[in-house]
């Protein structure tokens, strides 16, 4: 008994902590890709820790439900300079944002600090681009971090200038796609190590029926997925075009759009934007998609639908997905779609083309065009030989490219690369 606890410390002790921080404040593909990565470590060799810098309800519940103990953090203000949230100099908001940044600079700085004396693990895994303040510090400090960076700059612009001297001083880095390391960095730093799957829970057996049937699908419509949710530049406004355009030749055509359904911002800016903006004649994009549907006359062939981590039920319950970006980014949801033995249809965009094989994995498209996305659409779902052969092609693809094995071993090599120099640089 004695000596099967002292071996059972002595292991949890031989653990390495790593703390992830997470950036995002709601869910949605960062927060998945992230639990993907902390649910594939060596639980014997690695103890993973969540912490939010920008805490919600949601972002807790999700990361307790799955038993990743997660901690709140407070005091971080992020540069949000994605591809979903640019801002042009010449706008307002982005001043005032700038603005706020510089303000906070030191007082996120602090904040990581201290949650890294409160933590004290032996590597701090940043999982995105706008933790910016937080790897400037850690360089400074010397503390063992990697940088896992999972977008691209929307422009060469001041910004990404600076943000790129932060990034040339990181020890590790690690890119989700090439063309992301090449537009932050080109070839001077960085590992391309990409977004997986696990094969365990997507796979082309999963059963699609009971989705089908609890939406009230008939056996003869056509089912198109979106997993975009309402951000524009995941392209909604492109697709509610291009399904106005489809309405007279596939009438039975129908698009499930989970994580389409908002609720009211909870932040003053977007409730002050939610009650000026309509006063104007705008609104916010959650305002303007139902007028816009209704516009349309597309009603029937739209689900809107909350956020849903049962991705693989609604893939298999789909014949092809849909991914209209109108920026640069890494899709996600294509990478699932082809583990599911599902085709796309994608604009020809960095990241999205290095995820789709035009003509064999699926369909690229002229970005931004409602008429080009609508053609690629129905050529698919009229020619349903042609769509199980991208499938089957786009399997393969992901099983060589996307599997989480390899993905993970390269992931945990970092990790022991960074303990080993740690370790030399003490002695």
């Amino acid at each position: 008994m004695f000596q099967i606890a002292r071996s059972s410390l002595f292991v949890e002790r031989m653990k390495k902590k790593i703390l992830y921080i997470q950036h995002a404040g709601g869910l949605g593909g960062s927060c998945m890709s992230l639990l993907y990565t902390m649910q594939g470590l060596d639980p014997t060799r690695f103890e993973p820790v969540v912490a939010l810098a920008r805490p919600s309800a949601e972002l807790v519940a999700f990361y307790n439900k799955a038993g990743i103990k997660t901690i709140l953090c407070s005091g971080m203000v992020l540069w949000d300079h994605s591809t979903v949230a640019p801002k042009p100099f010449y706008s307002p908001m982005a001043w005032i944002e700038l603005w706020q940044l510089w303000r906070n600079w030191s007082r996120t700085q602090r904040s990581t600090l201290e949650l890294i004396d409160n933590v004290k693990p032996d590597i701090v895994h940043l999982n995105s681009m706008p933790l910016s303040p937080c790897a400037d510090i850690l360089n400074r400090k010397g503390i063992p971090f990697v940088w896992h960076v999972r977008e691209p700059p929307p422009d060469q612009g001041l910004r990404t200038r600076l943000i790129r001297q932060i990034m040339l001083q990181t020890q590790r880095m690690i890119f989700i796609s090439e063309y992301d390391r090449k537009a932050w960095v080109g070839d001077q730093v960085g590992d391309i190590i990409k977004n997986f799957v696990d094969f365990q829970t997507f796979h082309p057996e999963v059963d699609g029926d009971p989705v089908r049937k609890s939406l009230g699908l008939r056996s003869d419509n056509k089912v198109v997925l979106f997993l975009g949710g309402i951000a524009a530049a995941n392209g909604i406004m492109v697709l509610l075009k291009a399904l106005e355009l489809i309405r007279q030749r596939l009438p039975m055509l129908i698009c499930l759009m989970p994580g389409s359904q908002i609720g009211p911002p909870a932040s003053w800016k977007g409730l002050l934007a939610r009650s000026v903006l309509p006063l104007v004649g705008s609104g916010t994009l959650t305002q303007k998609i139902p007028r816009i549907i209704q516009e349309y006359g597309i009603e029937s062939m739209i689900r809107l639908m909350p956020f849903s981590t049962n991705i693989p039920e609604l893939l298999a319950a789909s014949d092809i997905l849909v991914c209209p970006a109108t920026q640069p980014h890494f899709a996600r949801p294509v990478v699932e779609a082809a583990a599911m033995g599902k085709p796309s249809v994608g604009s020809d965009l960095g990241g999205v083309n290095e995820l789709i094989e035009h003509g064999r994995t699926g369909i690229l498209v002229a970005p931004g065009s409602p008429e080009a996305l609508a053609e690629a659409v129905m050529t698919l779902l009229a020619n349903r030989e042609k769509t199980k052969l991208m499938g089957r092609n786009a399997f393969h693809k992901a099983q060589v490219e996307f599997n989480k094995e390899p993905q993970m071993a390269k992931i945990m090599q970092t990790y022991d690369l960074i303990l080993n120099l740690r370790v030399q640089s003490s002695q």
